[in-house]
């Protein structure tokens, strides 16, 4: 589908070239699927899109990202000092 394994480079049917997430993910890499949008993936991993916005400064418009698009989650305390970057529920 991309240009390499992580889902960064072209994208076949929109002919874009996808940004791969800058530095070093203090969290853990998220590929987008279909049906998802910034807001959905920050509620199902207990953040703000915001929080996902700050750690991808390749996402130019929320409203825009592509299935198959790699972006990096981030790591965020929980309310016992812990830190979690995983879905709530799984």
């Amino acid at each position: 589908m991309g240009d390499n394994k992580n889902g960064c480079g072209k994208i076949p049917a929109a002919r874009e070239h996808i940004q791969c997430p800058t530095g070093n993910c203090q969290g853990q890499l998220y590929t987008v699927r279909a049906w998802d949008t910034l807001y959905l993936i920050a509620r199902r991993f207990g953040i703000t899109v915001q929080q996902i916005r700050v750690v991808n400064p390749q996402i130019i418009n929320p409203n825009l990202i592509y299935i198959g698009q790699v972006i990096c989650i981030p790591t965020v305390p929980s309310s016992d000092g812990h830190f979690e970057s995983f879905p709530f529920g799984s």
